[in-house]
């Protein structure tokens, strides 16, 4: 009975012990500070206590009451990082080619809190945007159809998209207005691919899809004209730039911080 009680603070000494090296990470994105009980969020001081924030939103209210709340107040459906969305559009045939599937693929690994979707599914695209808590910046890239369908769904949310990137839009059966797609986001790099035969499939492919072209130049923000690369080619558009002007990877990787 004695050796059972010779320390009668051991077990719970251990027990701290392993709860406060256990607790250093919470939830995804977060770090424990023990002294002051709260988590570190990259941008904002998360409160366990209360599941919000210490701050309002760096990014303003833009239009929301609730800048304080974490992951629209459901961090068990929800995980924000870094406080930041990004989504992913692929194109006819991603589903099979992967060509944008791949790249989110790999930043996703650094980027948990995004998402990918196919072009036939603006509805979820948008209910994704109108879910994400109001001041959070989305960036939405798409690439070919999915360049038309993230257009669309920043034209549906009423300026709820930050940055939107259009690799090579194509849209068959739509016409997009350049200059109202310009006012829905606050930020739009399109980039235009112009290289290679128009017989090369994928330029053939776009070409009878209805592609873009030079539509945006001189509305977007920011167009890029690469005579080097195919329609095919996200990733390589992905970083296409020229004196003065940044990547689309470089503008995104830009609007994170």
């Amino acid at each position: 009975m004695l050796a059972l009680v010779d320390n009668p603070h051991r077990i719970k000494a251990g027990h701290r012990r392993r709860r406060k090296a256990a607790s250093r990470v919470w939830l995804p994105g977060q770090y424990y500070d023990a002294e002051s009980g709260t988590n570190y969020n990259m941008f904002r001081t998360y409160e366990p206590a209360t599941g919000r924030y210490l701050q309002s939103d760096p990014t303003g209210l833009d239009g929301d009451i609730s800048t304080y709340a974490a992951v629209s107040n459901s961090p068990l459906n929800r995980i924000d990082p870094d406080g930041l969305r990004d989504i992913f559009v692929g194109g006819f045939g991603d589903s099979t080619s992967q060509i944008v599937q791949s790249y989110y693929a790999n930043y996703a690994l650094t980027h948990p809190d995004s998402a990918y979707y196919q072009w036939t599914q603006q509805s979820a695209i948008e209910a994704d945007i109108n879910s994400t808590p109001a001041g959070d910046p989305v960036n939405l890239i798409g690439h070919s159809y999915g360049g038309d369908t993230a257009a669309a769904a920043a034209l549906h949310t009423c300026g709820r998209v930050n940055l939107l990137i259009t690799i090579d839009p194509v849209s068959r059966w739509h016409y997009r207005g350049m200059q109202n797609i310009a006012n829905a986001v606050n930020n739009w790099v399109d980039v235009d691919a112009e290289g290679g035969s128009l017989f090369q499939p994928s330029n053939f492919i776009a070409g009878i899809g209805g592609a873009w072209d030079g539509a945006p130049n001189g509305i977007a923000n920011t167009y890029i004209q690469d005579d080097l690369v195919n329609h095919e080619d996200f990733s390589q558009m992905m970083n296409a730039s020229g004196p003065g002007v940044m990547s689309p990877a470089q503008v995104l990787s830009r609007a994170q911080q």
